[in-house]
């Protein structure tokens, strides 16, 4: 099975965090500040000799596609959620301290790496406290192992919604056929 160089797609993360300050999204624009995700997008500018006036509807992309998840996860009533490939949202962050919502949020480690920093800084920025309910967990979805032992992160006992707002368009069917294996096998 070809699979993809995942270190790559994590610039995505940035670039959505990026686009996602001109939005109402909570913690949007603390965490694009945080991660200078300015940067990021003027290097992929220079790199592709594109402007920015190019790549402005995906703002309007990112915030929908964020909104409806948000949305469906409060019509759906599920105590708990893990989310897959997370990136900067910190959607979990909000659902946790607005909602109780049981909420943790995974990523690959690389991605993860220095995200409670920047949790610490938004959570001191917006006077709050990082919710008991709110969690963050390294995972690979695609590896059975780490699924099964992150899924035991939740409560057993009480129902749990699984959400990924942008993963599956970087997986090629086979990964996904994969992933939904791991999704069917975790307790």
């Amino acid at each position: 099975m070809k699979t993809a160089d995942y270190s790559k797609i994590s610039i995505t993360a940035k670039l959505t965090a990026y686009m996602r300050q001109f939005s109402d999204i909570p913690f949007a624009s603390n965490v694009a500040k945080i991660i200078d995700a300015k940067a990021t997008i003027d290097d992929l500018l220079q790199e592709h000799n594109l402007k920015i006036e190019s790549l402005h509807w995906y703002a309007l992309l990112f915030e929908a596609r964020y909104k409806s998840i948000s949305s469906m996860i409060l019509q759906e009533d599920t105590p708990q959620i893990i989310e897959l490939a997370s990136g900067f949202s910190l959607r979990g962050l909000f659902m946790a301290h607005k909602y109780g919502i049981s909420y943790l949020e995974t990523d690959l480690a690389d991605l993860n790496t220095g995200k409670e920093a920047i949790l610490d800084q938004v959570c001191r920025i917006n006077s709050i406290s990082k919710p008991r309910e709110y969690q963050c967990a390294n995972l690979n979805a695609l590896d059975k192992h780490e699924f099964i032992q992150v899924s035991k992160i939740l409560n057993q006992d009480a129902p749990v919604t699984i959400v990924s707002e942008g993963l599956l368009q970087y997986l090629s069917e086979d990964e996904i056929m994969l992933l939904l294996q791991n999704i069917q096998k975790s307790p």
